[in-house]
């Protein structure tokens, strides 16, 4: 794997502050920043001993009451992407929970997404970005989860110094499935990077860690 050292460009693995548990009142909510899927993210606020942090708060988007399913849904997403976050390339969740509204707070990305940045892309950052995008995958893979939903805009981008690569990591793993549960269809695929087992499960088998890697193919290409 290619490191600090290895080329002028490399940046140090960006990391993010751990903070204190915390509930969805302690937030200050600002404006909508970003949506996708069935949730909004808003840019949020958090003032810990006296300092302030910056989070991305995500919150289903509905109309009318809020469904059962809704906060199932939402808490098994948290659930299994906070249990992820302690890899470098994968998006940090700082705290989530499911009172007036279902909420995952997280790592605040401040440098867009890679769907942003793709055309201004050289062969040797692309490469280095994939190797990181992968091992942010492999992270998910080893810990029996598969992410199903990988495209340019579930990969987040964190800025760093002037005259370094940007900083991926992989956001979003609403999708997400334990690689044994066995599912015939995913609902809320995206068309343009979806493998062919996520069209047809019964002629092709069912999503799992090989969706990822179809995927992945995608991004590269």
């Amino acid at each position: 794997m290619p490191d600090v050292g290895d080329h002028p460009a490399i940046p140090e693995p960006v990391k993010t502050t751990p903070l204190p548990a915390f509930d969805y009142d302690a937030l200050e909510k600002g404006e909508q920043i970003g949506t996708g899927g069935d949730a909004n993210v808003y840019e949020a606020s958090l003032s810990v001993d006296g300092e302030t942090h910056r989070l991305a708060l995500k919150e289903p988007r509905f109309e009318g009451t809020v469904r059962t399913e809704i906060f199932d849904r939402f808490e098994e997403e948290a659930e299994t992407w906070a249990n992820l976050d302690d890899h470098k390339n994968i998006v940090t969740v700082h705290g989530y929970g499911a009172g007036s509204v279902p909420w995952i707070a997280l790592e605040y990305m401040d440098g867009g997404t890679l769907a942003d940045k793709v055309e201004d892309i050289d062969f040797e950052e692309a490469l280095w970005l994939a190797g990181r995008i992968a091992e942010g995958v492999r992270h998910g893979h080893r810990h029996g989860i598969a992410h199903l939903d990988l495209k340019p805009s579930n990969v987040l981008i964190r800025e760093t110094p002037e005259g370094k690569w940007n900083y991926p990591k992989v956001s979003d793993w609403g999708l997400a499935k334990m690689l044994l549960e066995h599912s015939k269809s995913i609902e809320g695929l995206s068309p343009t990077y979806a493998a062919p087992e996520q069209f047809n499960a019964d002629e092709y088998g069912r999503p799992d860690d090989v969706t990822d890697v179809y995927q992945l193919g995608t991004i590269i290409y």
